[in-house]
């Protein structure tokens, strides 16, 4: 016969509300398994219920795919987002492998800068962390200038940064890596110094000319 826990997370997954608030009645327990059903059935009257009898914690990671606000981000349940962030989630709580927020996340997975908005209201840390190189390596024009709009350090070296393990420098140096002269020249734009030499030595010009990016090495070159 199954636990009542593991009852509860079947009627948690299959959305059954009245099922989840009897079993809860009768000391049924919202353990980690349950939680990870809420996630997969991302509605809100379920979490509605959770919520009422006792949820523990909206910012648990849960496991290495993230929380409840970051699944609610990759499966676009907007409107479950606001509520999760409406009722005391982290917007930054529940990373994705212990390091990526719901943040990081949306850039990765191409969401909305809507959904990034509705994040940032909610107190997410979107100017630091190297979220801003990590928009540049994912080709994320959209994001990268939402990120300067809300003050992201456009020299920002993000050689510490978990999200771009394998980048040194700026996003300058990012960027001079790729064929894409419009993200650079936005960069250049809102300031970014072509001067930064990364933890090797080298500046974007330098990475450009590696990277036989010869449109980027003209744009970097007309700098000295």
């Amino acid at each position: 016969m199954s636990s009542l826990q593991d009852r509860l997370a079947s009627a948690v997954q299959a959305g059954q509300t009245e099922e989840i608030t009897r079993l809860l009645q009768h000391g049924a327990e919202i353990t980690t398994a349950v939680e990870r059903a809420a996630t997969i059935h991302g509605q809100i009257p379920v979490y509605r219920v959770l919520l009422r009898h006792g949820l523990p914690n909206l910012n648990n990671p849960l496991h290495a795919a993230g929380g409840h606000v970051v699944a609610a981000v990759t499966n676009d349940r907007h409107e479950l987002l606001r509520y999760l962030l409406d009722n005391g989630a982290d917007p930054d709580g529940g990373c994705r492998f212990e390091f990526m927020p719901a943040v990081a996340v949306a850039i990765e997975e191409g969401k909305g800068v809507d959904v990034l908005e509705v994040l940032r209201e909610a107190g997410a840390k979107v100017g630091e962390n190297g979220l801003l190189a990590m928009a540049v390596g994912e080709g994320r024009m959209d994001v990268v200038e939402w990120l300067l709009d809300c003050g992201a350090d456009v020299d920002e070296d993000v050689q510490m940064s978990a999200l771009v393990p394998h980048d040194k420098g700026t996003a300058l140096h990012v960027v001079a890596e790729t064929d894409r002269v419009d993200v650079l020249r936005l960069l250049l734009g809102r300031g970014a110094s072509s001067g930064i030499r990364d933890s090797d030595g080298k500046l974007a010009l330098d990475k450009a000319r590696e990277a036989g990016q010869a449109e980027m090495v003209a744009v970097l070159s007309s700098l000295s």
